[in-house]
Protein backbone atom coordinates (compact mmCIF):
# COMPACT_ATOMS: atom_id res chain seq x y z
CA UNK A 1 0.00 0.00 0.00
CA UNK A 2 1.41 3.64 -0.78
CA UNK A 3 -0.79 5.12 2.17
CA UNK A 4 -1.81 4.55 5.95
CA UNK A 5 -4.64 5.95 7.44
CA UNK A 6 -4.57 7.30 11.11
CA UNK A 7 -6.79 8.43 13.30
CA UNK A 8 -6.48 11.41 16.07
CA UNK A 9 -8.25 11.34 18.85
CA UNK A 10 -10.63 14.55 18.16
CA UNK A 11 -11.58 12.46 15.06
CA UNK A 12 -9.50 13.27 12.15
CA UNK A 13 -9.01 11.33 9.69
CA UNK A 14 -5.14 11.32 7.85
CA UNK A 15 -4.54 9.54 4.53
CA UNK A 16 -0.21 9.43 5.06
CA UNK A 17 1.50 9.23 1.71
CA UNK A 18 4.35 7.26 2.04
CA UNK A 19 6.48 7.81 -1.09
CA UNK A 20 5.82 11.72 -1.15
CA UNK A 21 5.36 11.99 2.60
CA UNK A 22 2.63 14.31 2.25
CA UNK A 23 -0.75 14.18 3.80
CA UNK A 24 -4.48 15.14 3.50
CA UNK A 25 -6.81 15.22 6.48
CA UNK A 26 -10.62 15.16 7.19
CA UNK A 27 -12.73 16.08 9.59
CA UNK A 28 -15.76 13.59 10.96
CA UNK A 29 -17.79 15.25 8.50
CA UNK A 30 -15.87 14.18 5.52
CA UNK A 31 -14.48 18.20 4.89
CA UNK A 32 -10.76 18.71 4.34
CA UNK A 33 -8.53 20.12 6.83
CA UNK A 34 -6.73 22.63 4.61
CA UNK A 35 -3.11 23.08 5.15
CA UNK A 36 -3.06 26.73 4.25
CA UNK A 37 -4.82 30.28 5.87
CA UNK A 38 -6.31 30.47 2.18
CA UNK A 39 -8.21 27.00 2.06
CA UNK A 40 -6.47 26.98 -1.45
CA UNK A 41 -4.05 23.32 -0.51
CA UNK A 42 -5.55 19.79 1.47
CA UNK A 43 -1.84 18.79 1.02
CA UNK A 44 0.17 18.59 3.92
CA UNK A 45 3.76 17.62 4.29
CA UNK A 46 4.99 15.73 6.84
CA UNK A 47 7.91 17.61 8.76
CA UNK A 48 11.03 15.93 9.24
CA UNK A 49 12.53 15.57 12.20
CA UNK A 50 15.97 14.06 13.47
CA UNK A 51 18.22 14.53 16.59
CA UNK A 52 21.29 14.11 16.59
CA UNK A 53 23.93 14.14 19.68
CA UNK A 54 25.05 11.57 22.50
CA UNK A 55 22.86 13.02 25.42
CA UNK A 56 19.51 12.34 24.36
CA UNK A 57 17.43 9.64 22.75
CA UNK A 58 14.25 9.68 21.33
CA UNK A 59 13.18 5.86 22.34
CA UNK A 60 10.65 5.67 18.98
CA UNK A 61 8.05 2.69 19.70
CA UNK A 62 7.26 2.51 16.47
CA UNK A 63 9.15 0.17 13.59
CA UNK A 64 7.50 2.35 10.92
CA UNK A 65 9.67 5.74 10.14
CA UNK A 66 7.35 8.02 11.58
CA UNK A 67 5.30 9.02 14.28
CA UNK A 68 2.35 10.70 16.19
CA UNK A 69 2.90 13.91 17.64
CA UNK A 70 0.54 15.76 20.00
CA UNK A 71 -0.35 19.46 18.71
CA UNK A 72 -0.99 21.64 21.84
CA UNK A 73 -1.97 25.50 21.38
CA UNK A 74 0.07 24.93 18.15
CA UNK A 75 3.04 23.65 19.29
CA UNK A 76 4.19 19.99 18.56
CA UNK A 77 5.30 18.26 21.70
CA UNK A 78 8.03 16.04 21.81
CA UNK A 79 9.12 13.55 24.37
CA UNK A 80 12.73 12.47 24.62
CA UNK A 81 14.60 11.00 27.45
CA UNK A 82 18.16 12.62 28.85
CA UNK A 83 20.04 10.77 31.22
CA UNK A 84 17.09 8.60 32.22
CA UNK A 85 14.51 11.79 32.15
CA UNK A 86 11.45 12.51 30.32
CA UNK A 87 11.43 15.78 29.04
CA UNK A 88 9.73 17.32 26.29
CA UNK A 89 10.74 19.70 23.60
CA UNK A 90 7.85 22.00 22.17
CA UNK A 91 8.31 23.74 18.63
CA UNK A 92 5.81 25.73 17.11
CA UNK A 93 3.82 24.59 14.34
CA UNK A 94 0.22 26.30 13.05
CA UNK A 95 -2.66 23.70 12.45
CA UNK A 96 -5.85 22.70 12.98
CA UNK A 97 -5.08 18.85 13.33
CA UNK A 98 -4.17 17.26 17.35
CA UNK A 99 -2.12 14.69 15.67
CA UNK A 100 0.38 14.97 13.44
CA UNK A 101 2.81 13.03 11.17
CA UNK A 102 6.21 13.28 12.00
CA UNK A 103 8.84 11.78 9.86
CA UNK A 104 12.02 11.00 12.58
CA UNK A 105 15.66 9.87 12.46
CA UNK A 106 17.92 9.67 15.16
CA UNK A 107 21.86 9.78 14.98
CA UNK A 108 24.17 9.84 17.89
CA UNK A 109 26.99 11.21 16.20
CA UNK A 110 27.57 13.48 13.38
CA UNK A 111 30.03 10.92 11.24
CA UNK A 112 26.66 8.58 11.87
CA UNK A 113 24.46 11.27 9.69
CA UNK A 114 27.03 11.99 7.40
CA UNK A 115 27.20 8.30 6.80
CA UNK A 116 23.37 6.96 7.60
CA UNK A 117 21.46 10.06 6.32
CA UNK A 118 21.62 11.14 1.91
CA UNK A 119 23.12 14.69 1.19
CA UNK A 120 20.36 17.15 0.31
CA UNK A 121 17.54 15.41 1.66
CA UNK A 122 15.13 18.08 3.50
CA UNK A 123 15.11 18.63 6.97
CA UNK A 124 13.19 20.42 8.73
CA UNK A 125 14.11 20.58 12.43
CA UNK A 126 17.58 19.29 13.46
CA UNK A 127 17.65 18.57 16.99
CA UNK A 128 21.20 18.67 18.57
CA UNK A 129 23.74 19.11 21.54
CA UNK A 130 26.90 20.47 22.87
CA UNK A 131 28.39 17.54 21.22
CA UNK A 132 28.43 18.49 17.81
CA UNK A 133 30.48 21.41 17.08
CA UNK A 134 30.02 24.39 15.50
CA UNK A 135 32.29 23.76 12.57
CA UNK A 136 30.05 20.79 12.23
CA UNK A 137 26.71 22.25 12.55
CA UNK A 138 28.28 24.50 9.40
CA UNK A 139 28.49 21.46 7.48
CA UNK A 140 25.45 20.16 8.40
CA UNK A 141 23.57 23.10 8.00
CA UNK A 142 25.14 23.66 3.94
CA UNK A 143 24.73 19.44 3.44
CA UNK A 144 21.14 19.17 4.42
CA UNK A 145 19.79 22.97 4.63
CA UNK A 146 17.39 22.42 7.95
CA UNK A 147 14.94 25.08 8.25
CA UNK A 148 15.59 25.08 11.86
CA UNK A 149 18.09 24.30 14.20
CA UNK A 150 17.65 23.76 17.44
CA UNK A 151 20.06 23.31 20.63
CA UNK A 152 18.55 21.02 22.82
CA UNK A 153 20.57 22.27 25.91
CA UNK A 154 20.14 25.92 25.49
CA UNK A 155 16.36 25.96 24.77
CA UNK A 156 14.49 28.07 27.43
CA UNK A 157 11.38 26.67 26.97
CA UNK A 158 12.73 22.86 27.28
CA UNK A 159 10.00 22.01 29.68
CA UNK A 160 10.08 18.82 31.99
CA UNK A 161 7.53 16.59 32.58
CA UNK A 162 6.54 18.64 35.46
CA UNK A 163 4.34 22.23 36.47
CA UNK A 164 5.83 23.28 33.26
CA UNK A 165 3.85 21.45 31.20
CA UNK A 166 0.76 22.81 30.16
CA UNK A 167 -1.92 21.64 32.59
CA UNK A 168 -5.26 22.23 30.38
CA UNK A 169 -6.87 18.71 30.57
CA UNK A 170 -6.13 17.84 27.34
CA UNK A 171 -2.30 17.32 28.46
CA UNK A 172 -3.04 15.32 31.45
CA UNK A 173 -2.13 12.06 29.10
CA UNK A 174 1.49 13.83 29.79
CA UNK A 175 1.42 14.70 33.61
CA UNK A 176 1.41 10.49 34.87
CA UNK A 177 2.99 7.73 34.16
CA UNK A 178 0.17 5.25 35.07
CA UNK A 179 -2.09 4.26 32.41
CA UNK A 180 -4.93 2.86 34.84
CA UNK A 181 -5.27 6.05 37.43
CA UNK A 182 -5.33 7.95 33.87
CA UNK A 183 -8.27 6.00 32.57
CA UNK A 184 -9.99 6.33 35.52
CA UNK A 185 -10.06 10.25 35.48
CA UNK A 186 -10.96 10.16 31.67
CA UNK A 187 -14.04 7.76 32.02
CA UNK A 188 -15.62 10.01 35.33
CA UNK A 189 -14.91 12.75 32.93
CA UNK A 190 -15.92 10.93 29.56
CA UNK A 191 -13.17 12.04 27.87
CA UNK A 192 -12.77 9.24 25.71
CA UNK A 193 -10.40 11.11 23.40
CA UNK A 194 -7.56 11.15 25.99
CA UNK A 195 -8.67 7.45 26.98
CA UNK A 196 -8.36 5.84 23.45
CA UNK A 197 -4.83 8.33 23.22
CA UNK A 198 -3.81 6.09 26.59
CA UNK A 199 -3.37 2.89 24.06
CA UNK A 200 -0.47 5.11 22.29
CA UNK A 201 1.24 6.61 25.55
CA UNK A 202 1.78 4.13 27.25
CA UNK A 203 3.04 0.77 27.82
CA UNK A 204 0.72 -1.33 29.50
CA UNK A 205 0.80 -4.55 31.26
CA UNK A 206 -1.98 -7.30 29.86
CA UNK A 207 -2.94 -6.90 33.80
CA UNK A 208 -3.25 -3.12 33.76
CA UNK A 209 -5.33 -3.56 30.09
CA UNK A 210 -7.92 -6.04 31.64
CA UNK A 211 -8.26 -3.32 34.82
CA UNK A 212 -9.24 -0.92 31.90
CA UNK A 213 -11.61 -3.29 30.50
CA UNK A 214 -13.02 -3.79 33.30
CA UNK A 215 -13.55 0.02 34.22
CA UNK A 216 -14.86 0.44 30.55
CA UNK A 217 -17.53 -2.39 31.21
CA UNK A 218 -18.46 -0.64 34.24
CA UNK A 219 -18.89 2.45 32.57
CA UNK A 220 -21.30 1.09 29.99
CA UNK A 221 -23.05 -0.62 32.85
CA UNK A 222 -23.96 2.46 34.56
CA UNK A 223 -24.82 4.50 31.32
CA UNK A 224 -27.70 1.40 30.29
CA UNK A 225 -28.53 1.76 34.14
CA UNK A 226 -29.59 5.10 33.65
CA UNK A 227 -30.70 5.04 30.33
CA UNK A 228 -33.49 2.75 31.98
CA UNK A 229 -34.07 4.46 34.75
CA UNK A 230 -35.29 7.55 32.92
CA UNK A 231 -36.88 5.11 30.21
CA UNK A 232 -34.90 6.83 27.17
CA UNK A 233 -30.71 7.79 26.66
CA UNK A 234 -30.08 11.27 28.00
CA UNK A 235 -28.42 13.62 25.25
CA UNK A 236 -25.05 12.09 24.40
CA UNK A 237 -25.17 9.01 26.34
CA UNK A 238 -25.79 7.14 23.10
CA UNK A 239 -22.77 8.22 21.60
CA UNK A 240 -21.05 7.46 24.34
CA UNK A 241 -21.91 4.25 24.21
CA UNK A 242 -21.06 3.84 21.03
CA UNK A 243 -17.57 5.05 21.78
CA UNK A 244 -16.90 3.14 24.53
CA UNK A 245 -17.62 0.21 23.16
CA UNK A 246 -15.36 1.21 20.05
CA UNK A 247 -12.88 1.39 22.96
CA UNK A 248 -13.79 -1.65 24.35
CA UNK A 249 -12.77 -3.67 21.84
CA UNK A 250 -9.26 -1.50 21.27
CA UNK A 251 -8.21 -2.27 24.84
CA UNK A 252 -9.34 -6.00 24.13
CA UNK A 253 -7.42 -6.49 20.98
CA UNK A 254 -4.31 -4.74 22.64
CA UNK A 255 -4.89 -7.07 25.59
CA UNK A 256 -4.77 -10.02 22.90
CA UNK A 257 -1.95 -9.00 21.36
CA UNK A 258 -0.06 -8.48 24.65
CA UNK A 259 -1.02 -11.78 25.60
CA UNK A 260 0.02 -13.32 22.14
CA UNK A 261 -3.32 -14.93 21.67
CA UNK A 262 -3.66 -15.70 17.84
CA UNK A 263 -7.31 -16.79 17.86
CA UNK A 264 -8.51 -14.11 19.32
CA UNK A 265 -6.49 -11.94 16.98
CA UNK A 266 -7.68 -13.36 13.60
CA UNK A 267 -10.97 -13.53 15.09
CA UNK A 268 -11.38 -9.64 15.94
CA UNK A 269 -9.27 -8.60 12.85
CA UNK A 270 -12.17 -11.14 10.55
CA UNK A 271 -15.18 -9.95 12.24
CA UNK A 272 -14.40 -6.25 10.79
CA UNK A 273 -16.40 -4.90 7.93
CA UNK A 274 -14.49 -1.61 7.02
CA UNK A 275 -11.26 -1.68 6.40
CA UNK A 276 -11.16 2.00 8.23
CA UNK A 277 -12.12 -0.07 11.53
CA UNK A 278 -8.61 -1.79 11.16
CA UNK A 279 -6.32 1.10 11.37
CA UNK A 280 -6.47 0.99 15.00
CA UNK A 281 -5.91 -2.87 15.09
CA UNK A 282 -2.28 -1.95 12.44
CA UNK A 283 -1.17 1.09 14.97
CA UNK A 284 -1.57 -1.32 18.01
CA UNK A 285 0.31 -4.45 16.11
CA UNK A 286 3.21 -1.86 14.79
CA UNK A 287 3.27 -0.33 18.71
CA UNK A 288 3.40 -3.76 20.49
CA UNK A 289 5.92 -4.92 18.01
CA UNK A 290 8.19 -1.84 18.49
CA UNK A 291 8.18 -2.89 22.04
CA UNK A 292 9.33 -6.34 22.50
CA UNK A 293 13.13 -7.55 21.63
CA UNK A 294 12.32 -11.21 21.14
CA UNK A 295 12.96 -12.60 18.19
CA UNK A 296 9.91 -15.21 18.28
CA UNK A 297 7.88 -12.44 19.52
CA UNK A 298 8.93 -10.29 16.51
CA UNK A 299 7.98 -13.19 14.29
CA UNK A 300 4.76 -13.84 15.61
CA UNK A 301 3.78 -10.10 15.97
CA UNK A 302 4.67 -9.87 12.37
CA UNK A 303 2.11 -12.28 11.41
CA UNK A 304 -0.69 -10.41 13.11
CA UNK A 305 0.69 -8.02 11.25
CA UNK A 306 0.27 -9.60 8.04
CA UNK A 307 -3.44 -10.84 8.87
CA UNK A 308 -4.40 -7.00 9.52
CA UNK A 309 -3.02 -6.01 6.09
CA UNK A 310 -5.00 -8.67 4.25
CA UNK A 311 -8.34 -8.20 5.75
CA UNK A 312 -7.92 -4.45 4.97
CA UNK A 313 -6.79 -5.40 1.19
CA UNK A 314 -9.51 -7.57 1.30
CA UNK A 315 -11.97 -5.27 2.50
CA UNK A 316 -10.63 -2.44 -0.13
CA UNK A 317 -10.74 -4.79 -3.14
Amino acid sequence: MDFTEEKTPSGITLNIMLKSWNFVAFQKSGESVYADKEGRSVLHKVPTLIFLGKTMSLQKRYTRDYELYKVRDNEIIIPYYTEEEKKFLFIPYLTDIDLLPVLVFEYQSYSEILKEHPSGEEIDHLIIDNTISEVEQSVLLSRYKPKNIINIQKVKNNKKKSKDVPTSYSNVNILSENPVFLAQIHLRKMALANLKQILLDFEISSFDAQIIINLINSSLKKINSEAEEQKKPPSGKKTNTQLLQGLKKSFEFYLALAQKDAEKISQMVQEQTDYRQLAPFRTLVLKVKSETEDESDLEKYSEFEKIVAEKAKKLMS
